[in-house]
C-alpha cells in the first residue's frame, strides 16, 4: 500500500494530523484514482472501510475533496468486487419462503424480517458466469452509491447481502406503489404526490445520479402517504469515467420500461449518440422525459400509450408519437410543459426539455385546486380492453 495511505490508516480520526493528511492525499493523488491496480488485493478491505468510515465522514474536510474521495471508493469496490462494511446487512435477516411477491426479469423481490421489521429484499438471480464480474462491479459501485442517499423521497438503504446471491435490503412498504395507493385512496392528490415524486428525483440529479428507470411501480408509498423513489437499477455517476465499457448492461433493461423510455435511449444512433455518446445514457433529461410520462401515467391511472400493444410500442415512440391529451385532466401549461418533456434530444443539440423545477411549479401551482372526482378518464385516441393488451400489464401496477 502507498505510504501514505498506510501513515492514513494508522492516524488517529480525531487528531489535527488526520484532515491534513487526508487533504494532501486527495489533492495529490487524484490524478492516479482511476490506477485502482496499484493497490494489492489483501490491503483493500483495510482501504474501503478508511475512506467509507474516516475520510467521508470527516467534518474538516472539503467537500468536494469527499466528492473525490467517493468516487474513488466506488471504483475500488467495483473493480475488487468489494463492499464497505458498513454496506453489508448485520444481523440475522430472515426470508420467507413461498413464491416471490415480485418477478422481474433480472430479480426476486422477497418479503422477509431484520431487527424485528419488515423488509423487503431483492435477490438477483443467478447470471452467466461470462458476466458475473461485470454484474457483480456495477452492483458494489451502485451499492456504495445507495447508502450515501438520504432524502425524504428516497428509498432507504437498510444493507446489500453478497452470499450465493447478490441481494438488497430496503423497508417493506405496505402502501405499495404510487398507482396502486391512489386506486385504494382515490381522494389523494395525486398532484401533491408527483410533486414529491419530481422533489426526489431533483435531489438525484443534485447528487450527480441519474435514476434511470422512472415509472409508477418504481414509486413506493411509506406509512405516512409519502412517495419514496426506487429501483435505482440504471442508477449512474454522471460522467463517471469508470462505466466506459458499455458492453454488459445492468439487468433491469426490461420491455415493460419502453413507455417510459426517451428515443434516444431505444435507438442512440438515430439521435446521432455514437459508440462514446450514447454511454451518457440514461441521462437527466432521459429522467425529466420519463418524468413526464410517470405525471401522465399517475393522473390517468392508465400506462403511457395504452392503446398501443407492447409489440408495437417501440417503433411506436420512435416515430415521434406523443401521447393524446387527456380530455378535461391537464390544463393547457402543465400539459405544454409535459408535451416539452417528450422532445426528441439529439446529440448535437443543447437540450429542449424543461428542467424539474418547472414541471414542480407547475404542479405546486395546479396541486392548490387539484379535483380527484372525476373518475372516467378518457383519451383522444382509443383504448383497447386490459384482455387486449401486450404483456406487462399485472407487472406494472403490483408490487
Amino acid at each position: 500500500m502507498d505510504h501514505l495511505w498506510q501513515k492514513l490508516m494508522e492516524t488517529d480520526q480525531a487528531s489535527e494530523e488526520f484532515p491534513r493528511l487526508a487533504i494532501e492525499i486527495l489533492d495529490a493523488q487524484r490524478s492516479k484514482f482511476h490506477v485502482v491496480h496499484q493497490f494489492a488485493e489483501e490491503d483493500v478491505p483495510q482501504l474501503i472501510d478508511l475512506i467509507d468510515r474516516k475520510v467521508l465522514q470527516h467534518k474538516i474536510i472539503p467537500t468536494q475533496l469527499k466528492g473525490t474521495a467517493f468516487g474513488f471508493l466506488r471504483r475500488l469496490c467495483g473493480t475488487f468486487q468489494q463492499l464497505p462494511s458498513s454496506c453489508l446487512i448485520d444481523g440475522e435477516l430472515m426470508i420467507d419462503g413461498g413464491i416471490p411477491c415480485s418477478n422481474r426479469a433480472y430479480a426476486d423481490l422477497r418479503k422477509g424480517s431484520w431487527r424485528g421489521e419488515n423488509v423487503a429484499i431483492k435477490l438477483l438471480r443467478t447470471f452467466k458466469d461470462d458476466n458475473k464480474a461485470e454484474i457483480t462491479k456495477r452492483f458494489c459501485k451502485e451499492i456504495v452509491l445507495w447508502k450515501q442517499l438520504r432524502h425524504k423521497n428516497i428509498l432507504p438503504f437498510y444493507g446489500a447481502c453478497m452470499g450465493n446471491q447478490l441481494g438488497m435490503v430496503s423497508p417493506w412498504l405496505e402502501n405499495g406503489n404510487i398507482i396502486g395507493f391512489t386506486r385504494k385512496n382515490p381522494e389523494a392528490n395525486r398532484l401533491n404526490l408527483l410533486i414529491d415524486v419530481s422533489n426526489g428525483l431533483e435531489y438525484l440529479h443534485h447528487s450527480g445520479v441519474i435514476h434511470g428507470n422512472l415509472r409508477s411501480v418504481n414509486i413506493l408509498i411509506d406509512s405516512d402517504h409519502r412517495p419514496r423513489l426506487a429501483e435505482f437499477g440504471l442508477a449512474r455517476i454522471i460522467e463517471d469515467s469508470e462505466d466506459s465499457s458499455g458492453d454488459t448492461p445492468w439487468p433491469g433493461d426490461e420491455e415493460g420500461t419502453l413507455r417510459w423510455s426517451a428515443p434516444e435511449c431505444l435507438h442512440p444512433e438515430r439521435f446521432g449518440f455514437g459508440d462514446k455518446s450514447r454511454k451518457r445514457l440514461p441521462s437527466k433529461s432521459t429522467d425529466v422525459y420519463a418524468l413526464g410520462m410517470t405525471v401522465l401515467e399517475v393522473v390517468t391511472r392508465r400506462r403511457p400509450f395504452d392503446h398501443i400493444t407492447d409489440y408495437a410500442i417501440h417503433m411506436y415512440i420512435l416515430d415521434g408519437k406523443r401521447p393524446e391529451r387527456p380530455r378535461g385532466v391537464f390544463s393547457g401549461a402543465l400539459w405544454e410543459l409535459l408535451h416539452q418533456s417528450w422532445n426528441r434530444e439529439y446529440e448535437s443539440t443543447p437540450s429542449m426539455r424543461p428542467p424539474i423545477s418547472l414541471i414542480q411549479a407547475q404542479l405546486e401551482k395546479e396541486a392548490e385546486t387539484w379535483d380527484p372526482s372525476p373518475e372516467a378518464i378518457t383519451t383522444d385516441g382509443p383504448c383497447i380492453p386490459s384482455s387486449r393488451r401486450g404483456t406487462g400489464e399485472s407487472e406494472i401496477y403490483t408490487l
